[in-house]
């Protein structure tokens, strides 16, 4: 038995005792509105009589009251009325590669309130049992501040899926005049999901106008995926036939050559972005960060950029001569190969963190410097040629080790694991710096 909150418990009784106002069908299913008093609840049916219900509106500690209700274009509009506002909701059925139902909420409050609570808008219905003696699984959900989505299947009393996705975007004026984030707003637990609003408990919402507050896009399908690889092809599927629905921004014209001529004055003038060490000039990670070693990756990213970009421009820039002369400084000769941090600034971490100490470096902070030295090589760079040959062999080697022991963590290089700490102490031992001399 699933655990439901006091918001779903009801919600299968109160459906099926109010009235539909309003039905539809659509691409093999139909649709059925329903106004239980405190939601408006649109109740699709499968070909196969399963059955989830989409809470579109939802009136606080309110009641509706139904003042409109027309339909127009392939389009149902309603609207409500509450003690605490009044509502919009526009669904329609957008054409396309699977059955889709799309609803649109809007809401404009009496007063300047605050929204505590609101509850999540799905729940799987059964025909004659309860909601809480439905079985599925969530196969996806949202993640951080990541796309809002929930991918679920139903597989007892009937078998379904769903592909829900809010469009956040169409919320952002509600948060920036309250102030929240829709941060982990779109998912839950089976068989309670969906999205709820971010509780307003500060910046009271306020009474001047109809802010968005859902925008769902949801694919409806009788398909349940049985492993990895159908609920990965169908959630790719699913999610880019909606992008193919959703509204996109327009177009709008960068002036990229402006921007980069900016970005080049900027990056060649502002002390900020160096620091000299060993009589040459080096570029700082991030802007007047003196706390952090010069990078050989940020040196051979930029310098390869402004490299590209002068022979497309046909502009010879100083900068580019500035930044070249200081690389030879990373190789570092012991290890026969460039090396990430500065080897004449090494000692000067504080090894607060694991990747801030000398001997340790990602794969990638050799892997990608590699790639620029190369392409700049090949632009007819001959001092990028010769560092790029001095260090293979390095690079070599360590290639050859991860490919037998796995990615460890190793100095040096000491690549990062997820691996419990005396594996990585066990395969350090096997290979030291010295070791990759003998």
């Amino acid at each position: 038995m699933n655990k439901v909150s006091c918001y779903a418990a009801t919600a299968k009784s109160d459906i099926a005792g109010s009235a539909s106002l309003f039905e539809k069908q659509f691409s093999g299913y139909s649709m059925r509105l329903h106004n239980t008093g405190d939601s408006l609840w649109i109740v699709v049916h499968w070909p196969n009589n399963a059955q989830v219900a989409f809470r579109a509106a939802f009136a606080l500690n309110s009641k509706f009251d139904l003042a409109e209700l027309k339909e127009n274009d392939e389009k149902l509009n309603v609207r409500l009325s509450s003690g605490l506002g009044n509502y919009t909701v526009e669904i329609d059925f957008p054409n396309g590669e699977f059955p889709v139902l799309h609803y649109t909420t809007a809401f404009k409050a009496n007063v300047p309130i605050l929204l505590p609570y609101s509850p999540k808008d799905i729940i799987p219905l059964t025909q004659n049992g309860q909601t809480i003696n439905t079985f599925g699984k969530i196969h996806a959900s949202q993640v951080g501040t990541r796309s809002g989505l929930v991918f679920a299947s139903m597989t007892s009393p009937a078998q379904l899926s769903m592909f829900y996705l809010q469009n956040l975007t169409a919320m952002s004026e509600f948060c920036d005049v309250t102030q929240t984030s829709l941060g982990e707003t779109v998912g839950g637990a089976w068989p309670e999901m969906g999205f709820n609003l971010p509780a307003v408990t500060e910046n009271p919402l306020p009474d001047d106008k109809f802010y968005t507050v859902s925008d769902a896009y949801i694919v409806v399908s009788e398909d349940v995926p049985d492993n990895d690889i159908e609920i990965a092809t169908q959630y790719l599927n699913y999610l880019a036939a909606l992008y193919q629905i959703m509204p996109k921004p327009d177009t709008k014209y960068r002036d990229w050559p402006q921007i980069s001529r900016k970005a080049l004055r900027d990056l060649t003038l502002n002390k900020g972005c160096w620091e000299y060490a060993g009589g040459h000039a080096h570029l700082n990670a991030y802007l007047c960060d003196y706390k952090t070693p010069p990078e050989i990756m940020v040196q051979l990213a930029v310098l390869t950029a402004i490299t590209e970009h002068s022979k497309w421009t046909g502009v010879a820039y100083e900068v580019i001569k500035e930044i070249a002369e200081g690389v030879p400084a990373f190789y570092d000769d012991k290890l026969k190969t460039i090396s990430r941090w500065l080897p004449s600034k090494r000692g000067e971490f504080d090894e607060s963190e694991e990747q801030k100490s000398a001997m340790v470096m990602d794969s990638w902070y050799l892997h990608h410097p590699l790639m620029n030295l190369s392409k700049l090589a090949l632009n007819g760079n001959k001092d990028a040629e010769e560092l790029l040959l001095k260090s293979l062999d390095y690079a070599i080697k360590w290639q050859s080790i991860l490919i037998i022991n796995g990615p460890y963590s190793i100095k040096w290089i000491r690549w990062r694991s997820s691996k419990k700490k005396r594996q990585k102490a066990k395969v350090a031992k096997k290979m030291s710096p010295e070791d990759m001399h003998t």
